[in-house]
């Protein structure tokens, strides 16, 4: 049934109501034409709640998201861009091409700083959020009474004499539903192990995001400050302030607590917003995303809290660290993760076992 508009709907009972499902929600395909994200082809989702835009040509990541209208992904000053402007040798490329939006892929070789092992460059937080997705497949499907929408796609990440992976992209999402669902199955196709390193950067920003907003997360295990910075800020690591003039970054590594079925999670709430407050969430599955980045960057312009699972740490590309995370030859892992809105601090503390 879809719930939308105040009312529960049978599959017979919507049709019977409208001319065509895009009246009120469903799937729509386009391409960017101006600036710098000419030839940028998309996807939006809207579930009659919740409306996404899939970038196809950039790893299928999400830009512009919004619940009833009201944004919850924060936008950068690059925007949007196609992924020919990204360089791999400028250091500063990921950041010139990096959109932020409510989730942007960081991975394969390399989460974190750049580094340089064995005579390779590895990019900052690694280059699968420019590669372009291939074997695209966008639906409408009915189960029953709920129309779902799909979008599946490969990122080939390989290179000559190095790796060859695959990530399998499945984007789900149902008409009157406030989730989106992300499931990415990881392929090694090569007869040599090769890193499986994924930082799921989601960014959240105004108008959830002011002075009044908190953190709210399933219970916390542990939580490490990344430096000095944020180590004189634990005690208030789930407050946040209004923006500041040249205001620096601090990050903090939390370990969550996940329910029965696996999953932990993070929710931005304003209390302001709506009748009873809205909480933009992200909710992952801890066998293969164990712990969460807390992004907090106050500054003017770069107004965001970023909630980010990730497979690994941050920073230090060890040796023993990738050991960790190799795939074997033709392995395949899987990553889960949802996105979403839901009103009222009860419903978000109930979702994320808070």
């Amino acid at each position: 049934m879809a719930d939308i508009y105040g009312k529960s709907l049978s599959r017979e009972d919507l049709l019977r109501r409208v001319g065509n499902i895009n009246q009120v929600g469903g799937i729509r395909e386009y391409a960017y034409t101006g600036g710098r994200a000419a030839g940028t082809r998309a996807v939006e989702i809207n579930t009659g709640l919740v409306t996404v835009e899939i970038l196809l040509d950039r790893c299928m990541d999400i830009s512009h998201a919004s619940y009833l209208g009201v944004p919850f992904a924060y936008i950068s000053k690059s925007n949007i861009r196609h992924p020919s402007y990204y360089s791999k040798i400028d250091p500063t490329g990921f950041q010139d091409n990096f959109f932020a939006g409510a989730l942007t892929t960081c991975g394969l070789h390399n989460v974190g700083a750049a580094s340089t092992a064995a005579g390779r460059d590895y990019q900052l937080h690694g280059i699968a959020a420019n590669i372009p997705a291939e074997k695209i497949s966008i639906r409408e499907t009915w189960e029953g009474d709920d129309l779902v929408f799909t979008v599946e796609g490969d990122i080939h990440h390989s290179s000559f004499y190095h790796e060859d992976t695959v990530i399998h992209r499945r984007i789900t999402a149902r008409l009157g539903s406030p989730f989106i669902d992300i499931h990415d199955r990881v392929e090694n196709r090569d007869f040599a192990p090769w890193p499986c390193l994924l930082l799921y950067h989601c960014q959240f920003g105004f108008p959830f995001l002011t002075k009044s907003s908190r953190l709210i997360t399933s219970p916390i295990l542990e939580t490490r400050p990344r430096d000095a910075a944020a180590e004189a800020e634990m005690d208030r690591f789930d407050t946040f302030d209004a923006p500041k003039d040249g205001a620096g970054e601090v990050c903090f590594y939390h370990t969550l607590k996940a329910d029965a079925a696996g999953h932990a999670g993070a929710a931005l709430f304003n209390p302001n917003l709506g009748r009873e407050g809205l909480g933009a969430f992200v909710r992952y599955d801890t066998g293969t995303l164990p712990r969460m980045i807390q992004w907090k960057m106050l500054r003017s312009r770069e107004y965001v809290c970023g909630l980010e699972p990730i497979s690994t740490w941050l920073d230090d590309r060890t040796p023993e660290m990738i050991k960790e995370s190799n795939l074997k030859p033709l392995e395949t892992r899987d990553f889960r993760l949802q996105l979403g809105v839901l009103p009222g601090e009860e419903a978000v503390r109930q979702h994320l076992n808070a």
